[in-house]
């Protein structure tokens, strides 16, 4: 799937304010976990944009954390919105 000319990736507040309006959407293990792509971030301050904030089901809760961006995990899918045209 392509993105969209008006389309973006939300970050991790647009995307946790999400998931507090809708709990079920991220309520068991087997539920898509949920890449915030809107909020890439260089964890070494380089310049290289190598990682994104994340929330996934893990260990009977919600877990918020970051993940590296150098290969694609069929677990998550990035979270993005469309701007009207």
């Amino acid at each position: 799937m392509t993105a969209q000319k008006n389309e973006f990736g939300l970050g991790a507040f647009a995307t946790g304010c999400l998931l507090i309006t809708h709990p079920n959407r991220l309520a068991q293990y087997d539920d898509l976990w949920i890449d915030c792509a809107g909020d890439e971030f260089a964890p070494k301050a380089g310049g290289r944009f190598v990682c994104a904030p994340c929330f996934r089901f893990l260990g009977g809760g919600l877990w918020f954390g970051a993940r590296g961006l150098d290969r694609a995990v069929p677990y998550y899918g990035s979270a993005s919105a469309l701007l009207p045209e």
